[in-house]
């Protein structure tokens, strides 16, 4: 049996990984009329998914379950791999923007690779942790960072206890979508908090050291229009080791080239609304990130879909196009809040994704959609 070899990515890509502003902002689902009692991995669509309508050139995600445990996952967030197992935090993001207390320890739970009982936990320290972003270094090493604390925690390769990394003294607002980029030895974290006044608000990516958690870089997310602060959520390197940033406020994803990484410059807009867009009825929009063989993954939490953009195009608008999503008995599907997202060891087509149930279908489900291009 190979050695299962440790996957840098979180996210299950990185960040909130949520439905920010309110339930409306989400797709709706209908009820099917072949049960009374669907699961989250039945529910219907009332409306299919925007895409392509011919055979040429469409893109499928076939989608599958590993948990849909509504008493665990609690609005989960972000997933990284860790060996053969799917770490996930726990983001309670119900508790963080609603009237509940939330439920302590705040944590971060795992699962097997090919789905089953949930298997062990990481617990984090105090009462506000409410974590959201979470990645595997190379070596098994996790990191979780904290929305209201803007503080991050590691997690030793093999061990399930936490302990201080990144203190708040790196941090201007919160932590969200996190990535590890082995070969600058850095650690990408989102600087942001959607909970601040709108004064407050703002984007930034920080760099810090693996070695010493020091900061390294930083680069500010530019406003949109009439002034409106972004909101940094998820970070993915790419490839050719530009880095990838969504802004889920402003429903776009930006970049930072390879030569910039270390420079400290702004993040240029790359792909702005439209299909990464939040919903008409507003909302937000781009969320989580990931590249699968060569096409980055968008998931937006908004309207419940995944869109597949090339990155090396130089109009990426007209080229973005929403991946069709597919029920296991191949009828259309959306995501119930697509958040965070992972590539799964080993493959170049499936990606765990992280629904974290701000739909109004109230749905939390850990799953894998399996894209094909046809």
């Amino acid at each position: 049996m190979q050695k299962p070899r440790f996957i840098n990515r979180h996210r299950v890509a990185t960040g909130l990984a949520l439905c920010l502003i309110s339930t409306v902002a989400c797709q709706k689902f209908s009820t099917p009329t072949k049960s009374t009692t669907p699961s989250p991995a039945q529910t219907k669509l009332s409306e299919p998914p925007s895409s392509p309508k011919t055979d040429e050139g469409i893109i499928t995600g076939k989608v599958r379950v590993l948990t849909d445990n509504k008493a665990v996952l609690l609005r989960p967030t972000t997933a990284a791999i860790r060996g053969n197992e799917v770490w996930f935090a726990i983001g309670q993001l119900g508790s963080l923007f609603g009237d509940d207390k939330p439920q302590l320890p705040f944590q971060a739970r795992s699962i097997p690779l090919e789905g089953g009982a949930l298997g062990p936990a990481v617990q984090l320290p105090g009462k506000r942790y409410y974590p959201e972003g979470i990645t595997a270094a190379d070596d098994g090493t996790l990191y979780i960072g904290s929305i209201a604390e803007g503080v991050v925690h590691r997690i030793p390769a093999g061990s399930t206890t936490a302990e201080l990394f990144v203190p708040t003294s790196i941090t201007h607002r919160g932590v969200l979508g996190l990535t590890v980029d082995e070969k600058r030895g850095l650690l990408w974290l989102c600087d942001s908090d959607p909970k601040l006044p709108e004064e407050e608000k703002g984007g930034e990516l920080v760099g810090v050291s693996l070695s010493t958690a020091e900061e390294v870089a930083r680069h500010v997310l530019p406003k949109g229009e009439a002034t409106k602060a972004p909101f940094c959520n998820d970070v993915v390197v790419g490839p050719d080791e530009s880095l990838w940033i969504t802004d889920s406020s402003l429903g776009r994803v930006l970049r930072v080239p390879a030569a910039s990484a270390l420079k400290s410059t702004p993040a240029e807009p790359w792909l702005t609304g439209g299909l990464v867009g939040g919903p008409p009825t507003g909302g937000s929009g781009a969320n989580g990130l990931e590249f699968v063989d060569g096409t980055l993954i968008v998931s937006n939490v908004g309207r419940g879909t995944l869109t597949a953009a090339d990155p090396s195009s130089p109009e990426p608008n007209r080229g973005a196009r929403n991946i069709r999503l597919l029920s296991p008995d191949g009828t259309d599907t959306l995501l119930c809040s697509p958040d965070g997202l992972a590539l799964l060891p080993n493959s170049k087509n499936e990606i765990v994704v992280v629904e974290n149930g701000g739909c109004a279908a109230k749905a939390p489900r850990i799953a894998v959609v399996t894209i094909n291009h046809h």
